[in-house]
This record gives C-alpha cells, sequence and structure tokens, in this order.
C-alpha cells in the first residue's frame, strides 16, 4: 500500500517541481540592476564564446554605443527573472556575457552559461538574455576565453 502511494505521489511530486518554480527579478541578486539608468550607460558589450575549451580560444564581442539600443536592453535586462533550475550541470557549452559600461567607466556584468545564472551556489534559468540587435551592432571584437 506505502509503495503505491508513494508511486501516485511522485508524479505529483514532479509536477509541483516544475510548475510551481520561484521565480525571482534578476535585480534580486545584481541589486544594481533595478536602479540602472540608461541615459547613464555609455556603451554595451556582449561577449560569447565557449566553455570548456583550451584558454586563449577566441572569443566574439559584440559592442553597442547606440542611445535606443542602450535604452532598449536597459529596459529588457531590467524585466529579466529567474526560475530555479533542478537540472544536472552539464560540462562544456556556451557563455554570454553582458557589460554596461557607465560614463564614469564603472561597469557592471551579468555572467550566463548555457542559459543558466549561478549565485550563492544556486543555479537558475534566466528567462531571457537580452542582446544587441544586428543593425545596431556600432562594433565587434576578439576576446580571448578562459
Amino acid at each position: 500500500m506505502r509503495k503505491k502511494l508513494f508511486l501516485l505521489l511522485i508524479p505529483l511530486l514532479m509536477f509541483v517541481m516544475t510548475a510551481c518554480k520561484p521565480v525571482l527579478p534578476l535585480s534580486y541578486y545584481e541589486e544594481w540592476l533595478g536602479s540602472l539608468d540608461g541615459a547613464e550607460v555609455t556603451e554595451i558589450s556582449v561577449e560569447s564564446g565557449y566553455i570548456g575549451v583550451a584558454p586563449g580560444t577566441p572569443t566574439t564581442i559584440h559592442i553597442t554605443e547606440d542611445r535606443e539600443e542602450i535604452e532598449r536592453l536597459v529596459n529588457a535586462w531590467k524585466g529579466v527573472t529567474l526560475a530555479v533550475d533542478i537540472s544536472a550541470p552539464t560540462g562544456g557549452g556556451t557563455f554570454q556575457e553582458i557589460t554596461f559600461t557607465m560614463g564614469d567607466g564603472t561597469t557592471y556584468t551579468v555572467y550566463s552559461g548555457n542559459g543558466k545564472y549561478t549565485v550563492e551556489g544556486l543555479r537558475f534559468t534566466l528567462s531571457a538574455f537580452p542582446t544587441i540587435a544586428e543593425d545596431k551592432i556600432t562594433r565587434v571584437e576578439s576576446g580571448e576565453g578562459s
């Protein structure tokens, strides 16, 4: 009887774990994001590359200084949410890192590996990773992955 009850509860538990994931705004962990003012941002860069490759492997960095695109991205990032991720971590894959550069040279960065955001030992799935529109890229540079 206990075994049958347990077997019946497993699907319910799985449903609850997947359907009722707590959702938080990204600004809960990246507090600077809540007060980020697009008018003070001078440049946004998005670096993309691969995880688990040799150090020094080239990455691509797309940069925009377009005022409208900066405002759009700041607003989009303010709407990004986090959902608890209970899947097993994967080795390798891709990463993206967005950096907001302020007029005084201060930078703020959000890193995502395989669409995941990790903080304080917790893993989350990002609701989105807003990036620079193709026609708003001001310049492209190469970086070095680590």
